[in-house]
């Protein structure tokens, strides 16, 4: 697998899911919105292909598994199978932005505003992003969707099945999640047969983390001009730490500023956009609390021209500050977003429950100087 396909895998599994398949969202009330999963109906025999070591053991459970606290940190071994090839797979991660994730003789380790690849041979490549969940975990926002079926993964645990809204018997992506809400088993069918499998072979809850798992001192991130981007702090004495429209009045209890960045997102093959590749500059106020963060982007295309296009398959978030928002709700968090004029936009993203995140986003307020 080449780093393209290996880092899509990951950065952009959700979004490329989404694109693809165009799953619809419905709309609804804070605290009452279909998210992004949704029951489909049941069928004994699943999708066609083999899933060895993945077993049905209750078909549209009623109740949920037993809630488990969720780890701070944590390793998984996965089974990838693509076609008739089977390969390996570890991730590690400590939350919420530290991951890694080796795979196919490449290493691939996020931080906060950093993506690095590894090889077995040659120089580490790195670049700037934007902050976003750890690499190689699933980040489902909480209360999403309903159960399909309960499954047991071979030496690992129980795990609920939850498939992505849209999805019919011949293309869709499911996910089963444990108590603790870990990804235990991923699979896209298309056409009616199974394309795509990753099954957890293997979980440490408490796995050993050495000094140089996450760090890459002297790799230097490519810069803005070499496609890398930029992700900087900024303090109160740079002109672009004003240069904000809006501010929210209501951050989650527990969370504390990590901060406020100035962000030019990168162009290169080791993230992918999550907002389509739109060129543009940005600043981001961010919060973290224990393994959750939120943040709030906002930004500017080059040119001013349209930062995305409007989706009508995601429903409306009911913003009073920000008519015509959306809300997109993915395998790694939540998030509102909104264009405005003349190429500026605005997204507020993380991985909080959803009711959680749209109450941070009914709290958005103009600032000052532009209201």
């Amino acid at each position: 697998m080449d780093l393209r396909s290996l880092a899509h895998s990951f950065t952009g599994r959700a979004h490329a899911v989404l694109r693809r398949l165009r799953f619809p969202a419905l709309v609804g009330g804070l605290g009452a919105i279909a998210l992004a999963l949704a029951l489909a109906s049941s069928n004994d025999d699943g999708p066609a292909g083999d899933r060895s070591g993945s077993d049905v053991v209750q078909v549209a459970p009623t109740s949920a598994l037993r809630p488990e606290a969720a780890p701070d940190t944590y390793a998984i071994e996965y089974e990838v199978e693509t076609g008739h090839e089977t390969t390996t797979e570890g991730v590690v991660v400590r939350r919420p932005f530290d991951g890694r994730v080796e795979r196919d003789g490449v290493t691939l380790i996020s931080s906060l505003g950093l993506m690095t690849s590894v090889p077995v041979e040659g120089s580490p490549t790195a670049v700037a992003i934007p902050p976003e969940a750890a690499i190689g975990e699933v980040r489902l926002a909480a209360g999403a969707g309903s159960r399909r079926e309960r499954r047991r993964i071979t030496d690992v645990a129980e795990c609920d099945v939850f498939r992505l809204a849209g999805g019919t018997e011949r293309d869709h992506r499911e996910v089963c999640l444990d108590a603790r809400g870990l990804a235990l088993e991923e699979i896209e069918v298309s056409g009616g047969r199974l394309v795509t499998r990753r099954v957890a072979t293997a979980v440490d809850l408490d796995p050993r983390i050495t000094p140089d798992l996450f760090d890459v001192a002297g790799v230097e991130p490519a810069t803005p001009d070499q496609g890398g981007g930029s992700f900087v702090p900024l303090d109160d004495s740079d002109s672009a730490a004003a240069d904000v429209a809006h501010e929210t009045t209501e951050i989650p209890a527990g969370f504390r500023s990590r901060g406020r960045y100035a962000l030019v997102p990168p162009r290169n093959e080791l993230w992918v956009d999550p907002l389509g590749g739109q060129r543009r500059t940005a600043v981001v106020d961010l919060w973290v609390g224990g393994r959750d963060f939120l943040a709030l982007e906002q930004g500017q295309t080059l040119g001013r021209v349209p930062a995305f296009e409007p989706d009508p398959s995601s429903p409306a978030a009911d913003v009073p500050a920000l008519p015509g928002a959306e809300l997109h709700v993915g395998l790694r968090g939540a998030e509102v977003r909104v264009a405005l004029d003349e190429g500026r936009y605005l997204r507020l993203y993380g991985t909080l429950p959803v009711p959680h995140l749209l109450a941070a986003a009914e709290s958005l307020r103009a600032t000052p100087d532009d209201g």
